[in-house]
């Protein structure tokens, strides 16, 4: 009996060692799939606790043209509109020690959480925004097209209401980011 268990012990701690990872290696996979992630991107989806902040003109109504990764850190260029006006937006967001979390200071300070993504077809990222006293929740799901498919857009609104996002606060907007760009390419020949 002792023979069988000592063979078993044996067994585990040799599979456990055979599958263990460097921390270097984790951290190079992590960062590859970061890189992947870089490009062009278009919003497809909004949705926030406080509805506000994601109506026209709200601070997070922004729609992403490019995404790139550097030295970890997620770097972004958006369009939006502030009293009516077309805006470049450059926003940088800080990697943190945590995996898949990111700081901002935009309208407050943000932790920023990779929630999913397939780096050829979408990303989904969930921010906790605090500002004035108030904590908000805002969810963004980006797509290598305007054209997501039903399934990816379902999925991102589970992830919503798993966070407390009523389903009213969950915005379809590829079609609005399609007439930002076009309008902000239009007026920039003006």
């Amino acid at each position: 009996m002792k023979l069988l268990l000592l063979s078993m012990g044996l067994a585990l701690v040799y599979g456990l060692q055979s599958h263990s990872r460097s921390v270097e290696d984790l951290s190079d996979e992590i960062e590859q799939k970061w890189e992947q992630l870089s490009g062009h991107w278009h919003t497809v989806g909004l949705a926030s606790s406080n509805r506000s902040l994601i109506e026209e003109e709200g601070p997070f109504r922004n729609f992403i043209q490019n995404f790139t990764v550097e030295h970890g850190n997620l770097n972004g260029i958006f369009l939006t509109r502030k009293n009516g006006q077309c805006i470049l937006l450059s926003l940088i967001a800080l990697r943190t020690e945590e995996a898949g979390c990111f700081k901002l200071n935009y309208y407050g300070t943000n932790e920023i959480y990779y929630e999913s993504s397939k780096s050829d077809e979408y990303v989904i990222f969930i921010l906790y925004n605090q500002h004035k006293g108030y904590i908000n929740i805002v969810a963004n799901l980006f797509g290598r097209t305007p054209n997501l498919s039903t399934e990816i857009k379902k999925k991102f609104e589970k992830v919503c209401i798993d966070r407390g996002i009523r389903k009213e606060n969950i915005l379809d907007v590829s079609e609005v980011g399609k007439s930002y760009l076009f309008l902000c390419s239009y007026l920039e020949f003006l």
